[in-house]
């Protein structure tokens, strides 16, 4: 049995602070998936917009390559296309969106210098060139939205998941563990209270203590249903020797108990205490 779900204050306190806890984890987790999912769509949003602009751009740039083709020829074009250098300024970095990582890639420009001579060339591939261009840039900028989406969605997936724990696990159990320890605390309260009412009644009375230890014989006796249920004749004399004994010692703890809270200047308090220790041991 778990510590923390015995019914004591502390336990309550701990119960409701974690019920605290976990309420406020819940509102937090709420927030960051709305957060997250804004940010997601706004991602989606931005990463069909440079598709579309991807689609349009290619369609230029393979117009403005098939003219190209035609007027220098394809062999030109393909020596040509041997002169363009190899991107390598690409850059990625990482920025934070609510604990997510997400890439940021920078790249530079190489600018509209060309690798060919004007005098072998016509205007079609240099328009072929620039569309080209267009294009490498918007794909690095869909990789970067299309990356972040991505990994959004997985944390937002993870956030559902662990706010669906504290709403239909986490939070229930502390609401019934606080209701069951407050509960059981209360129950304990009320016996007290009715037990020390009880005996406040009985000693402004001058109640005798045999009163109370014979009304005390029906404990004993609830408490020995057990054995009652066994045909203890039928046992050897041993089992009704400790019945016997087991009577004595009870009665004997019942006497020194009423004797303690009834007469509480009773001369020979010690005198019980003693007696009842050496018939035990």
């Amino acid at each position: 049995m778990d510590p923390n779900t015995f019914p004591t204050k502390g336990n309550l306190i701990l119960a409701k602070n974690s019920l605290a806890l976990s309420l406020q984890g819940f509102d937090l987790m709420d927030k960051k998936r709305n957060i997250l999912i804004r940010e997601m769509m706004n991602l989606i949003d931005e990463a069909k917009g440079i598709q579309s602009q991807i689609d349009v751009t290619f369609r230029e740039a393979y117009g403005a390559l098939q003219r190209a083709n035609m007027e220098i020829g394809i062999n030109t074009v393909q020596t040509i296309s041997y002169t363009v250098p190899i991107e390598d300024s690409i850059r990625i970095k990482t920025r934070s969106i609510m604990g997510t990582e997400i890439p940021l890639v920078e790249s530079e420009s190489s600018g509209d210098a060309p690798t060919y001579a004007f005098y072998s060339t016509k205007e079609s591939l240099d328009a072929a060139k620039q569309a080209f261009e267009k294009v490498k840039e918007l794909t690095i900028r869909l990789s970067m939205v299309e990356n972040a989406a991505y990994r959004l969605a997985a944390n937002i997936k993870k956030t559902q998941k662990r706010a669906n724990a504290l709403k239909n696990i986490t939070i229930p159990h502390y609401e019934q563990l606080t209701k069951d320890i407050s509960n059981a605390l209360e129950e304990k309260e009320r016996e007290e209270f009715t037990r020390l009412k009880v005996i406040k009644r009985m000693k402004g009375a001058g109640a005798e203590p045999w009163l109370l230890f014979l009304n005390s014989r029906k404990l004993f006796e609830n408490s020995l249903h057990f054995f009652l249920l066994f045909d203890y004749k039928k046992v050897n004399s041993f089992s009704t020797l400790f019945l016997s004994k087991h009577r004595f010692i009870t009665y004997s703890q019942n006497i020194c108990f009423l004797f303690r809270y009834v007469n509480h200047g009773c001369p020979h308090e010690k005198m019980w205490i003693k007696w009842i220790t050496l018939c035990i041991t």
